[in-house]
C-alpha cells in the first residue's frame, strides 16, 4: 500500500484490497483466494520477481553483529542459484 499516492484510489491494488474486506465468510474466502492467486500468477508470469530482506543479526547475548562481520549467502529457486 506505501506504493499508492493518495490520488490513486482507483489503482488495481487498492481495488483487490477493497475486495478484501467484504469477505463475510469461508466460501468469500475460498473463492478472493483463489482471485488473488490467478492476479499473481498473471502479474508474475512475464516477469522477474524480487524481494528485498532486511537482517538484524545479534548474538545470544543481544550484541548486535555489523553487515561487514559476517558473510550470508542466500541460495533460491529450484536449482539453489544464488
Amino acid at each position: 500500500m506505501q506504493s499508492v499516492n493518495e490520488n490513486e484510489i482507483d489503482a488495481a491494488i487498492v481495488q483487490d484490497i477493497l475486495k478484501c474486506f467484504k469477505v463475510n465468510n469461508s466460501k468469500d474466502y475460498q473463492i478472493r483466494a483463489n482471485e488473488l492467486k490467478q492476479v499473481t500468477h498473471e502479474n508474475q508470469k512475464n516477469s522477474d520477481r524480487f524481494c528485498m530482506l532486511v537482517f538484524n543479526i545479534q548474538d545470544d547475548q543481544g550484541t548486535k553483529i555489523g553487515k561487514d562481520d559476517y558473510d550470508l549467502f542466500l541460495l533460491a529457486g529450484k536449482q539453489y542459484q544464488p
